[in-house]
């Protein structure tokens, strides 16, 4: 069976947790500059009514993509600051995105239902969802039937209820009896499982995105590689030590990608897409072998590294990933060699890099780039 094209192996998502604890500005900030952001967020944009499969298949894509780094939202120009926004009008405004409450997605449901019910309970479940599908909801008589079953049937365990996450709201009773009764659940809950109060210090978070955007070359809503700084240029600049400058970036690496930083997850996330622009444009065939896996040599097109499409994103997101995947791939081989002393012909001959010229400047610019030469 062949490897799935958006594979856990390669793909790295963000935890749910690092998106919704933030406040709107530091949400909007940390997710902008996430590459998964940047590359998808012009294709997840809703597609016209009579769109051709190959702008179906970059929406959905895309959406997929943007998803994994907890986007549900109609996405917005990531060249735009959060004072550019005009909240008011968009989804980030709404109460969900303080990170307090969230929508129950029907999966988050499922997946309740599914570890905390009895046996006995999902087949009553099963037969009642089964028996619904022959139901038409536009007869009151039908609808009041079937209803009526669920809610007054004898079903086992169907009178019990969930924790205390899990609740409904009744909108017809007075504001402030529901925020009320919010509130107490929520200072019980606390008390119960001993959860400290936290505050949001997000000062700090604008400190590490001043050595991100430093350090990644973040200029006018993307990443420009001739503007990256190492560590030490970063102190100067900020007039913080050193070893400040460092943790403050792998703080930032962390909001933005939910992961602590190593290497290899920076290379994962951030490298195919940084990386891909270092090569300006040119074309590098790569063998399919690498130091590590097989030894059989099967060639990779041409247009591996490189876009037909003149600069213009490819019609589908998913050949932009899987290139990415391919890249990534290679990267970490290079960067694998560099480590164990290789000089770039010994390289370029085990990995069986061509054209040679375009493949010494790509090994060359990873043992520049400051996560190769530089130790966080």
């Amino acid at each position: 069976m062949s490897e799935p094209l958006l594979s856990e192996s390669w793909l790295v998502p963000r935890p749910s947790e690092f998106v919704e604890r933030l406040i709107p500005q530091f949400r909007w900030e940390f997710t902008r500059r996430h590459p998964y952001y940047l590359m998808t967020w012009k294709q997840a944009t809703r597609p016209p009514e009579f769109a051709t499969p190959y702008e179906k298949l970059a929406f959905e894509s895309a959406q997929m993509l943007l998803q994994l780094i907890g986007v549900h939202y109609e996405p917005i120009d990531p060249s735009l600051g959060y004072d550019q926004l005009g909240l008011d009008s968009l989804p980030m405004k709404s109460p969900w995105i303080k990170g307090a409450v969230s929508q129950i997605q029907v999966r988050g449901v499922v997946a309740v239902l599914a570890r905390q019910l009895p046996r006995d309970t999902k087949i009553a479940v099963i037969q009642l969802l089964q028996k619904s599908l022959d139901v038409d909801f536009h007869n009151a008589s039908q609808e009041y039937e079937l209803l009526t079953e669920i809610l007054n049937g004898e079903h086992p365990n169907f009178q019990n209820v969930f924790g205390e996450q899990f609740v409904m709201i009744n909108p017809e009773a007075p504001l402030r009896a529901i925020t009320d009764a919010v509130g107490q659940i929520a200072r019980q809950y606390k008390q119960t499982h001993q959860l400290a109060e936290q505050r949001q210090q997000t000062e700090k978070f604008q400190d590490y995105l001043e050595v991100w955007d430093l350090r990644e070359g973040w200029k006018g809503g993307g990443y420009a590689n001739e503007n990256e700084k190492r560590f030490a240029e970063i102190a100067k600049i900020l007039r913080r030590p050193l070893q400040t400058v460092s943790n403050q970036y792998q703080a930032a690496f962390k909001q933005i990608s939910g992961k602590e930083y190593t290497p290899d997850v920076w290379y994962r996330i951030m490298g195919a897409y940084k990386f891909a622009g270092r090569l300006g444009g040119k074309v590098l065939r790569v063998s399919s072998r690498r130091p590590i896996r097989r030894k059989s040599c099967n060639p990779i097109p041409e247009t591996l590294f490189t876009s037909k499409y003149d600069n213009r994103t490819p019609p589908t997101a998913n050949i932009a990933v899987r290139d990415a995947r391919e890249l990534h791939e290679l990267l970490i081989d290079v960067q694998d060699l560099i480590h164990k002393g290789w000089d770039d012909s010994a390289i370029i001959e085990e990995l069986e890099l061509s054209p040679k010229d375009e493949a010494r400047e790509l090994i060359q610019n990873i043992r520049q780039d400051p996560r190769v030469t530089d130790e966080l």
